[in-house]
């Protein structure tokens, strides 16, 4: 996510903001509160609506009810994520939020999704920016920050302690983001399999080398089945020739 500020003064602890949205009556205080917290964040904070809804008291409606009046209003822009060097979709959203909004039409470039994408420098409408803005560069990128929050929530759903520095789990994650899945794709797997799994006998596989690899996307499109409270010895007994490990 880019930010385009008036004044950013990296020795203040304080946020500096321009009024503009603060005073827009057309947006309602929520998105209003949404877009200074967007603006006090540091230049290479990585933006998802999934961490944002663990961050306040909102769910993910109501982040993404917040977020969407920032896109209508010139706000927020959101592009499709391209990868930088191949210029393929990748899936996702790239963001730009702005202290004064640019013009309503170009911030609802939402779902577009052409041949010939437009470059990153994005053309100002009617609505005027300060001269100079300074443009940071905050993209949704293959980084320790998203490693980071996709091992957390494994974490936090299975009760485990994988790391998110692992060079393997790294390279799971990162192989299925280069397949054009997202973070949210990511979550939803680990919470489709916790509940079919988490208290099982194959609860042993809530982990990183089998959630995040060859059988992700059907892990992510399968339907959510109850987990049952106890697998006996005859169900075990019964497929004695099943291999879990390639589960």
């Amino acid at each position: 996510m880019a930010i385009v500020r008036v004044i950013k003064d990296k020795s203040n602890p304080y946020v500096m903001l321009n009024k503009t949205c603060l005073c827009d009556e057309k947006l309602s205080w929520k998105a209003k509160g949404l877009h200074s917290y967007l603006l006090s964040l540091p230049d290479d904070w990585q933006i998802y609506i999934e961490d944002l809804k663990n961050r306040s008291k909102d769910g993910r409606d109501s982040t993404t009810t917040a977020v969407n009046e920032l896109i209508a209003l010139g706000y927020i822009k959101r592009t499709p994520s391209k990868d930088e060097k191949t210029g393929k979709f990748k899936g996702g959203y790239d963001y730009e939020v702005y202290e004064m909004p640019i013009e309503v039409n170009e911030s609802r470039e939402i779902n577009r999704v052409t041949e010939n994408p437009k470059s990153d420098k994005t053309e100002i409408g009617k609505n005027p920016i300060p001269e100079n803005p300074k443009l940071l560069n905050n993209k949704l990128k293959l980084n320790n920050n998203i490693y980071s929050l996709v091992i957390e929530k494994l974490n936090n759903l299975a009760n485990t302690s994988y790391k998110s520095t692992t060079k393997k789990t790294q390279s799971l994650i990162r192989a299925r983001v280069e397949d054009g899945f997202t973070l949210e794709d990511f979550y939803k797997v680990i919470e489709n399999k916790v509940s079919e799994w988490q208290g099982t006998e194959y609860e042993k596989y809530l982990r990183p080398e089998t959630l995040f690899g060859t059988k992700f996307e059907n892990y992510l499109n399968q339907r959510v089945k109850f987990k049952q409270e106890k697998t006996t010895k005859e169900e075990i007994d019964f497929y004695p020739n099943i291999n879990f490990e390639t589960i």
